[in-house]
C-alpha cells in the first residue's frame, strides 16, 4: 500500500512534499509579527466528504498561544464548519506574542465517530498563492489510508489585512478566554 500523505509529511518533518506533480501542505503557514484581520470564505465542498472544517491558530516555537478573537472570543485555536451558519467568517483578529509567531490554518473533518478530526492519514493542501494577501486553499480530507487524496474535497479561501494594533490588543483583552476553543 502506497504511503499516505501523513507518513510522508512526517518524513519531510512536515515540509511540503510533491504528489502526482502537485506541491503538497499540512497547513498554510504565514509568519505573523503584527496584528491582522482574517477572513475565511467556503468556496466549494464536496458532500461526499461529509463535514469538513478549516482551523486556524497560533504557533510559537512549538507551542499554540492565546491570540485569536472571534466575535468577542479569543482561544488557541478556531475551526469553521463547512454546515454551519459561518460560511464567511471575518475579520478575526490574529494577535502574535511580543517576538512574533506563525499563522497555521489547516483543514479538518468528521471522523466516521462524529468527533473532529485533523493531520490524519491523506490530509493536506495545494496552496494557491492570488497575490500577497491572498490564498486559495485545495484541501484534501484525511482519515481513512484507503482513501487517495483528492483535493477537491475542500476549496476555501484565506484573506489578510493588517490590523490596527491598539484596535487588536483591546479586542484580546475584552474577549472572554477560551484557551481549548472548539
Amino acid at each position: 500500500m502506497e504511503e499516505t500523505l501523513n507518513e510522508r509529511f512526517g518524513a519531510a518533518d512536515g515540509g511540503p512534499i510533491d504528489c502526482h506533480g502537485q506541491t503538497v501542505h499540512s497547513a498554510l503557514e504565514l509568519p505573523l509579527a503584527e496584528p491582522l484581520n482574517l477572513w475565511l470564505r467556503f468556496l466549494s465542498s464536496d458532500p461526499r466528504a461529509g463535514a469538513q472544517s478549516i482551523a486556524i491558530s497560533l504557533r510559537r516555537k512549538g507551542r499554540k498561544r492565546l491570540g485569536i478573537v472571534y466575535e468577542g472570543v479569543a482561544g488557541r485555536k478556531w475551526r469553521f464548519w463547512t454546515d454551519s451558519e459561518h460560511q464567511h467568517p471575518g475579520p478575526i483578529i490574529c494577535m502574535p506574542p511580543s517576538g512574533g509567531t506563525e499563522l497555521l490554518v489547516f483543514n479538518g473533518w468528521l471522523g466516521e465517530d462524529g468527533e473532529p478530526e485533523e493531520w490524519l492519514s491523506n490530509h493536506g493542501i495545494v496552496v494557491e498563492q492570488q497575490d500577497e494577501r491572498r490564498w486559495l486553499l485545495h484541501c484534501s480530507r484525511g482519515g481513512r489510508a484507503d482513501r487517495p487524496p483528492s483535493f477537491e474535497d475542500l476549496l476555501a479561501e484565506v484573506r489578510i489585512e493588517p490590523a490596527d494594533p491598539d484596535t487588536a490588543r483591546e479586542a484580546l483583552r475584552a474577549a472572554q478566554r477560551v484557551p481549548g476553543l472548539p
